[in-house]
C-alpha cells in the first residue's frame, strides 16, 4: 500500500452523537438541520451575540415520505423560507450547553475507541 500505517476516518459530530442529541431535543425534529433547535441552542450558549433573536422562526420540514433515503441537493432557498430548518424557537442557551456537552463527550468516546484500534500494517 502507498500509505501504510494510516487510518482514514471521517465523521460529523451530529452523526456521531445523533442518539444523544435526539434524546435532548424537545421538538419533533430529532436530526440536525441548518439553524435548527440544536445549532441555535449551541450558538445561544457559545456566542449569543451572533443570534438575531428577532429573526428566529420555525420552519417545519416538508418531508415527503416517498422520498425517504434519497439525498436531494436542494439549496437553502428550496428547503426553507425562514433560513432555518426545524424548530429554532425551542432553542435555549442551557439546552445548547447540554447539546455541546453531548457532542463533545461522544466525539471523545469515538476518538478514544479509534486510538485503541491497531493500525493496519
Amino acid at each position: 500500500p502507498r500509505w501504510p500505517g494510516r487510518v482514514l476516518a471521517a465523521a460529523s459530530y451530529w452523526d456521531l452523537a445523533s442518539g444523544e442529541l435526539a434524546a435532548l431535543a424537545e421538538g419533533p425534529r430529532k436530526t440536525m438541520g441548518h439553524a435548527c433547535e440544536f445549532e441555535t441552542s449551541m450558538m445561544l450558549h457559545l456566542r449569543p451575540d451572533l443570534v438575531r433573536a428577532q429573526e428566529v422562526a420555525d420552519d417545519p420540514p416538508r418531508d415527503e415520505p416517498a422520498l425517504r433515503g434519497l439525498f436531494l441537493a436542494d439549496d437553502m432557498k428550496q428547503k426553507t423560507a425562514q433560513g432555518a430548518v426545524g424548530y429554532p424557537r425551542l432553542a435555549t442557551a442551557e439546552k445548547g450547553k447540554r447539546f455541546l456537552q453531548a457532542a463533545v463527550s461522544r466525539t471523545v468516546e469515538v476518538l478514544e475507541a479509534l486510538l485503541r484500534r491497531p493500525i493496519p500494517a
